[in-house]
């Protein structure tokens, strides 16, 4: 989140489970940046070769200012307070149509997938 420069980052899970998505907004109570990132990380190992590649997709938008939805598709209660660029509904609130047309953007699985087709041929 860019107005906690950038906290939670990597700490969002334990973060959560402390304080919940609660304890972020009231830390964005009296803050105009509401700017946010989520973003997920795939990373693949080559045995054969001893190489790593590390696909990354950030998916950018800002923080609501209260709780809107409900369903997290299974995923962590941020998404019932992170609206995607582009929208002015949290994920949690997305129809399944708007749910795939966000999710079907290239992402970190898309970019594995056409490095293992063009080196592995599959």
């Amino acid at each position: 989140i860019e107005g906690l420069n950038g906290f939670p980052g990597t700490l969002t899970k334990p973060f959560l489970r402390c304080v919940g998505i609660n304890g972020i907004l009231k830390l964005l109570e009296n803050n105009d940046n509401r700017k946010a990132v989520l973003r997920s990380a795939l990373c693949y190992y080559n045995p054969n070769i001893g190489k790593t590649r590390l696909f990354v997709f950030d998916l950018k938008g800002k923080i609501s200012e209260n709780i809107r939805g409900d369903y997290t598709r299974g995923w962590s209660d941020i998404m019932k307070i992170f609206i995607p660029h582009g929208f002015n509904k949290t994920i949690a609130e997305m129809n399944d149509t708007e749910w795939k047309s966000l999710i079907s953007r290239e992402n970190n699985f898309d970019m594995l997938g056409r490095l293992l087709r063009k080196h592995l041929l599959i």
